[in-house]
């Protein structure tokens, strides 16, 4: 019977990988996409040195990946490799699962055995399959799908030494394997190394007798044990290696773990012989880190930290660089004294975000227990209502559609009615009731992934993307259970007293409606929202970002998202990689300011500074004093003033005959421009002093971005990017032209932002996409799929996706108001409207607004009429949602009445404008608003002027 059983196990097992792998694989993304995905490929592709603490094991994988050309894409390799190892996990999920069902059942012998032992497995693995975190993990070349297998796999192998170990003498063996796949995975994340307390419990609960001493005792030594690797190892070696004393020690350590081993098998000692190997194992594991310092070495493009030295390391793989947080605090001095800070951070932002808990605790519950992962355990077991950052969970019932960014039903709600998530919770008590050892076990990788890890990372409101994936173990866990809960449901059956006890139709039957209705409802939930097969996003925006920037040119970028992608572009397929990307976050630490002034990445440019190496060492991370006001002057030569009139003139023979500059008669012509460019500098931000005053400061950021652009004296093009936020700007703006995704610097005073554009070349990018990409500056932006409504584009990726919109408006807002040519404008529309749908990317009611003045602005009366209906439409349901929304000029009441007034509706301005009179009876503008309203109604002007009829 037990080979039988190992046969159709292994048939079984097979069959729910591949169902996992399809899945996962047809609904991987085809290109790079946003976040850390872009920057841990070009990290593979290079072997490069990424964001701390590494993942030195991860890189190492990817870069196999990336060598077998099985398909086109270089990015889609990388993210298979997700998809592998999230269809791996399913797989470690499903056999976990069959051991602790056999443990407290035995080997199935009977239809209705293996009916329970398999059937619940299944269900459980392809819960997690098809849950929303695993599935966002497992389709991009995030380090979470690997590191979750890795995880899934030391407890497969810790349940299989259980199983083994009465039949084989040297079954310990396993626990070897295991030191080293820990080692190992400290290569790609921690995650894996908090299953180690659950492997702990089941070689206790396998060797020892359970007494609260022999327990105390146990739970003394894993502690140890777990400080030695996780302190011990990750940071402590290095550590030891940094300074020549502790070397010494470092040495004498080695030397009595090898004497050890020598005196354990001679003596016959073998727990101390395995623990010793255990952790000498770990350590060969953890040794991929020395690719870390190697290739730091190697002057790569990507190299964050510069870990080059062994110091260097540790403050890597402390993540220094981050700061500290705490935890526990035993410094009556740090935090107010508390013991568990919660609210720790004096950042204003955040501050200002904490009034809305009344203590520490309150913040605990309800922000960081609640929020920050009890609501990502819905999310994934009950349903989720959006895509919108902090998106309810869903039960059941009508779902607020302001947590959704796309079309209400399209692609959320996701609802799973609470099926998976009463069944889980059915099963994590009767694993318990069923087997108390092992229950306990998975209960203690449940809160330690889950509930522990969120206390551990004490994370501060608010967060910049929502943190789902950091909890996937405890969800791994709470898949297993719903398998339990199925066992659970089945057996209740089997231990009737009824005639369908012996039915093995019944059995079959419930297990196919609950295939049905969990897994295969998640499936059918999650598929449209989770297949990320089209989305070229992150890749276009990327491309379209850097063709943006003219030949050797500097960018300034803000984030994540317009920085990671842009690596990965030019690190691996080499587009434009004269341009230097200078990113505003990083550019604040002192490594990387000086990698852009001294390093010369591909053959670009150095970015250019007049600050010496030590000067700069010495800027990061303290207070510049500065006044809350400051006026700077760059000079401008003359020659600098006729290469942008050179420009100018050209964009005028080019048929766009007009710019909003006052221009000279001739090129020679610039006696009359002034010698400089005058701007003010904002103070950053500021402290008080103690003494009542107020002390203003800057970031080294401005102080470099004002540098560079001193230095630069013109000979580089400067650019920042359209996402960087108007304060890191540093008061340039009226002197910044836009060029598409770009704002460039120019030496001319634009009279107003908006029409301050380089048309012809706003023309050229956004009018003509090619068919191919080119790695050399070219004209052309791709907008690949961006209308199709199939491809889903997440909360993030819409907003990025709608500076385009913004781009085509203001050069479509130039042939309006500064060259007037209707037919231009017309056309830049249209193209906008055929490339960008608004069913896949909607236009929310302040872009329908202006799109409804454009109209009206050149007679297009259908068109016109059209938006108006849309406008009226989104703005009365904003208005019956929260009818107190009377606030700002983008309010639905300001809105429709302007709607309403141009499209000559009076009669429903007249009831928007009851409304506001009941709502402010007093207000003297609103029944001065009516009384003008009527008189145009009756075609009188209120103005006094000759009506026009």
């Amino acid at each position: 019977m037990d080979m039988e059983h190992k046969k159709l196990n292994r048939i079984i097992a097979g069959i729910v990988f591949l169902v996992s792998l399809i899945v996962l694989a047809i609904t991987t993304q085809d290109s790079v996409p946003f976040w850390d995905c872009g920057e841990f490929t070009a990290s593979a592709y290079l072997l490069q040195v990424p964001h701390p603490p590494g993942a030195p094991f991860h890189a190492l994988l990817g870069r196999i990946f990336l060598m077998i050309p099985f398909y086109p894409d270089i990015a889609f390799r990388m993210n298979f490799m997700s998809a592998l190892a999230g269809a791996l996990t399913v797989v470690m999920l499903y056999l976990s699962s069959v051991i602790l069902i056999k443990k407290w059942r035995g080997v199935p012998e009977t239809i209705i055995d293996k009916l329970i032992v398999y059937g619940s497995s299944v269900i459980g693995a392809l819960s997690l399959s098809f849950s929303d975190t695993f599935w966002f993990n497992a389709v991009e070349s995030e380090v979470y799908s690997p590191s979750l297998f890795l995880l899934a796999f030391v407890v497969w192998l810790a349940l299989h030494w259980w199983v083994i170990s009465d039949k084989e003498e040297r079954g310990e063996r396993i626990f070897l394997l295991i030191g080293y796949i820990f080692g190992l995975s400290i290569g790609v994340h921690q995650l894996s190394l908090l299953a180690f307390f659950t492997v702990a419990l089941i070689y206790y609960f396998k060797k020892y007798d359970f007494t609260i001493k022999s327990f105390a005792i146990f739970s003394v030594i894993a502690a140890i044990i777990f400080v030695i690797m996780y302190k011990g190892v990750i940071s402590g070696i290095p550590n030891m290696l940094d300074s020549s004393g502790e070397r010494v020690i470092f040495v004498l350590i080695a030397a009595a773990t090898i004497y050890g081993l020598y005196l354990a098998q001679k003596h016959n000692k073998g727990i101390i012989s395995m623990g010793l190997l255990f952790i000498v194992l770990m350590v060969v594991g953890y040794s991929t880190y020395t690719m870390i310092v190697i290739r730091a070495n190697k002057g790569l493009a990507m190299n964050e930290n510069d870990p080059r030295t062994v110091e260097k390391l540790v403050s890597y793989l402390g993540r220094e660089q981050y700061g500290e947080y705490p935890v526990v605090n035993f410094d009556k001095n740090k935090w107010g004294g508390k013991l568990f800070p919660r609210r720790w951070t004096d950042e204003a932002y955040r501050v200002e975000k904490f009034k809305n808990y009344s203590s520490d605790w309150d913040y605990f519950v309800k922000y960081q227990f609640y929020n920050m992962w009890f609501r990502y355990l819905l999310w994934n077991f009950v349903g989720r209502a959006g895509d919108v950052q902090d998106a309810p969970p869903a039960f059941i019932g009508k779902v607020d559609n302001g947590w959704i960014v796309g079309k209400p039903g399209q692609f959320f709600p996701n609802l799973y009615y609470a099926i998976p998530f009463i069944i889980g919770l059915i099963g994590s008590l009767y694993h318990l009731y069923r087997d108390k050892k092992f229950g306990f076990s998975i209960w203690v990788l449940f809160v330690v992934t889950g509930f522990g890890l969120m206390f551990y990372q004490n994370m501060q409101n608010p967060q910049p993307r929502e943190r789902d994936y950091f909890f996937v173990g405890s969800f791994y866990v709470f898949s297993m259970w719903i398998g339990f809960g199925v066992a659970a449901l089945l057996e209740m059956i089997e231990k009737s007293k009824t005639m369908l006890k012996e039915n093995k139709g019944i059995y079959a039957g419930i297990l196919a409606v609950i295939l049905v209705a969990v897994p295969g409802n998640m499936l059918y939930q999650n598929y449209d929202d989770h297949n990320r097969h089209g989305n070229y996003l992150s890749w276009d925006f990327a491309y379209n970002l850097l063709q943006s920037c003219p030949k050797d040119a500097i960018l300034f970028t803000n984030g994540d998202n317009d920085t990671f992608p842009i690596w990965y572009m030019q690190d691996v397929e080499g587009v434009r990689r004269d341009v230097r990307l200078v990113n505003l976050s990083l550019i604040n630490t002192d490594w990387y300011a000086l990698q852009m002034k001294n390093e010369t990445p591909y053959g670009a440019k150095k970015v250019p500074f007049t600050y010496s190496d030590d000067q700069i060492k010495s800027m990061v991370n303290r207070f510049h004093e500065w006044s809350e006001f400051r006026q700077i002057n760059v000079p401008v030569p003359k020659e600098v003033y006729k290469k942008f009139l050179n420009e100018e003139f050209d964009n005028i023979s080019k048929d766009f005959s007009s710019t909003v500059l006052a221009l000279p008669k001739n090129l020679s012509d610039t006696a009359n421009f002034p010698a400089s460019i005058g701007f003010t500098v904002r103070a950053s931000y500021s402290v008080p002093d103690g003494k009542g005053e107020t002390r203003y400061g800057v970031r080294a950021q401005d102080l470099f971005i004002l540098d560079i652009v001193r230095s630069s004296n013109w000979e580089r093009p400067i650019c920042f990017s359209i996402t960087c936020s108007p304060d890191s700007r540093i008061g340039l703006d009226n002197y910044l032209r836009m060029e598409g995704l770009t704002y460039r610097l120019t030496p001319f005073k634009g009279m107003a932002q908006n029409d301050f554009i380089n048309p012809r070349v706003m023309y050229e990018h956004l009018m003509n996409e090619p068919a191919e990409a080119s790695k050399e500056p070219a004209f052309g932006y791709r907008f690949r799929n961006l209308d199709n409504p199939n491809v889903y584009l997440d909360e993030n990726a819409l907003r990025l996706a709608q500076n385009y919109r913004s781009i085509y408006m203001n050069l479509a807002s130039y042939f309006v108001n500064v060259t007037p040519n209707d037919e231009k404008a017309l056309k830049i529309i249209s193209t906008m409207e055929s490339k960008i749908s608004d069913e896949n990317i909607p236009m929310d009611y302040r872009m329908k607004y202006n799109l409804t003045l454009f109209y009206d602005a050149l007679k297009q009366e259908q068109k016109f009429n059209e938006m108006v209906k849309k406008v009226e439409a989104e703005c009365l349901e904003m208005i019956e949602t929260d009818p107190m929304n009377v606030n700002g000029p983008w309010n639905p009441y300001r809105i429709l009445m302007d709607v309403y007034e141009l499209s000559k509706q009076y009669d429903k301005e007249l009831g928007i404008l009851s409304k506001l009179e009941v709502i402010f009876p007093q207000a003297q503008d609103v029944k001065d608003k009516i009384k003008q309203i009527q008189q145009m109604k009756t075609g009188v002007n209120p103005f006094g002027k000759d009506s026009a009829k």
